[in-house]
C-alpha cells in the first residue's frame, strides 16, 4: 500500500481541530464546541490526517 501526502488543506483542517482540542483539555481554554467534544475533535483530525493519506487528492 503506498500512502500519498495530504493536501495542505486536509492538513490545515487537522491540525485546528487538534491543535484546539489539546488547549482544550491540557491548558483549560474553554471553546464553545470543542470543549464539550474535545475527544472526538481529536479523533476526528487524526482520522482526516489518516484518510487522507491513504486516498490520494483527499
Amino acid at each position: 500500500m503506498r500512502l500519498s501526502a495530504p493536501s495542505l488543506l486536509a492538513f490545515f483542517i487537522a491540525l485546528l481541530l487538534g491543535a484546539l482540542s489539546i488547549a482544550s483539555v491540557g491548558f483549560g481554554v474553554h471553546i464553545p464546541v470543542i470543549s464539550t467534544y474535545a475527544y472526538w475533535a481529536l479523533a476526528s483530525a487524526w482520522g482526516l490526517l489518516t484518510i487522507s493519506a491513504l486516498f490520494k487528492g483527499i
